[in-house]
């Protein structure tokens, strides 16, 4: 009779006994799992596995705009191998790439007053899943159409 022995990322030391028919639970991204069977006195060659994380970050966008600006603020995280350490956050206007960051804000700037735009963000994590997140927002507009100084904002004496 056969044990099922394993060991995560390495094969010196102990090497701990599962039952057949059990799992092993708690492993993450890039853990290898060394497997072998024993009869209790002899064992074979090993097998392994790398652990992949084959999960897309979880993403949220919120925004602001103002008449020449937008704010897209990202709330993402990933329970796997976690955020990517660079290049995590690809900022899009339009479906033209604006920025890639490492911050979970950017600002687009020198936009139209009362004109749509479409923003955009790709999310990746360590193990290079993306999640892509866009919301449409519309500059806002001064009250009539007027310019930034308003009616009554001046008075003149004669």
């Amino acid at each position: 009779s056969y044990k099922i022995q394993y060991q995560i990322n390495g094969t010196s030391g102990t090497w701990t006994t599962i039952t057949s028919g059990n799992s092993i639970t708690g492993r993450k991204h890039g853990d290898t799992i060394y497997a072998r069977l024993t009869d209790g006195n002899n064992y074979g060659s090993y097998a392994s596995v790398s652990i992949k994380d084959g999960t897309k970050p979880e993403v949220s966008v919120t925004s602001k705009v103002t008449t020449n600006s937008a704010t897209l603020t990202v709330s993402a995280k990933d329970n796997q191998s976690g955020l990517a350490t660079s290049g995590t956050y690809k900022y899009y206007l339009n479906n033209t790439l604006k920025n890639t960051a490492t911050t979970n804000s950017y600002t687009y700037t020198g936009l139209k007053q009362g004109t749509a735009y479409t923003l955009k963000v790709i999310v990746t994590d360590k193990a290079g899943n993306t999640t892509e997140k866009s919301t449409s927002v519309t500059t806002s507009t001064l009250p009539g159409g007027t310019s930034a100084i308003e009616k009554g904002a001046i008075t003149f004496k004669v």
